[in-house]
């Protein structure tokens, strides 16, 4: 930015922002580099000055008069918007009780999908009655059979489910929660997978952290965790603990972190905690300045992790239905789904100008007038005539569901390790009739 009020040309702004680290960090490249002195120094002068005024997301805040009455508020750059003229710490130091209202792709699709498999199969589903533990869904995630699974159908994740064989839900939670930068750079995946899978002794490195690391085998994944730890062993108090947290993620984080360094290496140094030992702990708490999940955010996602799983095993065609109907969303194009999907054997018809309706459905196997609609293709089943898309017709007759009885049961017998040589049964599964 300085380059261009300076009057250099693109080119040379591009190259020149190149040769230093992101925004944030110290404007000095080092050595070689070719960046005008003044261009330096004006830019090291507004590194920290706000760049622009942006509209969060889904923060809103909530107050019991109107607001306007309460805070400075004015026109955002996006039409009919407003927006107030304080920054969320400016809130969060006045007292503004402040929400981040966000929404998730997969919460739709999800209804979509328990709709359409009301709709086919007469079966009602929620996120509170599906059944838990079920040994299947795990055996397919340790395959990594992934795609369109909520938050683990990127190519990390898929890497990691077969390493890390998750076989409970507390397994999924980490296992989202491991792929993030905070993680990562803080050494914590390797670590995690060779203890989960007892290749490597669980170890702590203070005893007053055993309580806090236990559920990680000693290996700090939560925000929570760094922030227990840094009270436990740091000296840090509740408000301190606080601060660290709010760095997490944050643009600055990692300079607010190091304004505990001092306390923190003081704390660290009465519980015997000195030199390299302080330096790994402290190094763990740097790394999370690039963003790690709470443990509370990573259970919420676990669970629809495991919703999306369960259906996509099950209800393939109805998975694959509730996903094109919530696009765009998630990792994959509908292509891609839709080619998964026929890799588990659902039928996927092309649109037809008598029958398809506004979005995608399910409608009978060809040849079998009360056939389980295993497949996605139309609204509904076939009609001889257009009908209001809003109503989509129901099969003439349900069938009964297909597949183990016992995959509806709400208990399910304990879940026994991976065994990555036995057959995949994925399609024993299904209650759709594929």
């Amino acid at each position: 930015d300085m380059a261009r009020a300076l009057g250099y040309s693109p080119g040379q702004q591009d190259a020149w922002s190149k040769q230093v680290e992101r925004w944030g960090a110290s404007l000095d490249s080092g050595e070689g580099h070719d960046i005008p002195d003044q261009v330096i120094e004006y830019a090291s002068a507004l590194l920290k000055a706000p760049r622009h005024l942006g509209i969060h997301s889904g923060g809103m805040v909530l107050t019991d008069r109107p607001v306007g009455e309460v805070v400075p508020i004015e026109h955002a750059r996006m039409p009919g918007r407003t927006v107030i003229q304080w920054d969320k710490d400016d809130a969060a130091w006045m007292g503004l009780v402040k929400f981040d209202l966000l929404g998730l792709g997969m919460l739709a699709a999800l209804q979509y999908c328990f709709d359409l498999i009301r709709a086919s199969t007469g079966e009602e589903w929620t996120l509170a009655t599906l059944p838990k533990e079920e040994a299947a869904v795990y055996d397919m995630l340790c395959r990594a059979d992934s795609i369109g699974v909520f938050q683990v159908e990127s190519r990390a994740q898929m890497g990691l489910l077969p390493r890390l064989q998750p076989r409970s839900f507390y397994d999924l939670v980490v296992e989202i929660a491991l792929i993030r930068p905070g993680p990562i750079q803080g050494g914590a995946v390797h670590p995690f997978v060779r203890r989960k899978l007892g290749r490597e002794k669980v170890t702590y490195p203070h005893p007053k952290l055993e309580p806090v690391l236990a559920r990680t085998l000693g290996i700090p994944i939560f925000q929570e965790q760094l922030m227990q730890m840094a009270m436990a062993v740091g000296g840090l108090t509740g408000e301190d603990a606080d601060l660290m947290r709010r760095a997490m993620g944050s643009k600055r984080g990692l300079e607010r972190i190091d304004s505990l360094r001092e306390k923190l290496y003081a704390g660290m140094a009465e519980h015997g905690l000195v030199g390299d030992d302080a330096d790994a702990i402290y190094a763990k708490i740097q790394a999370f300045a690039n963003f790690g999940f709470a443990e509370s955010h990573s259970l919420s996602f676990g669970l629809l992790v495991y919703a999306s799983s369960w259906i996509k095993l099950h209800y393939p065609g109805a998975f694959l239905a509730g996903l094109l109907r919530a696009q765009p969303m998630g990792f994959y194009s509908p292509a891609t789904l839709t080619a998964d999907a026929r890799r588990h054997g659902v039928e996927v018809r092309k649109p037809d100008l008598q029958l398809s309706g506004v979005e995608a459905g399910l409608e009978p196997l060809a040849g079998a007038d009360a056939a389980p609609p295993g497949d996605a293709g139309a609204d509904a089943a076939p009609r001889p005539a257009p009908a209001d898309d809003r109503v989509p017709a129901a099969p003439a007759a349900r069938p009964a569901p297909t597949g183990r009885p016992a995959c509806a049961h709400r208990d399910q017998p304990p879940v026994a390790p991976f065994d990555p040589a036995a057959p995949d049964e994925s399609a024993a599964h299904r209650r759709d009739g594929g």
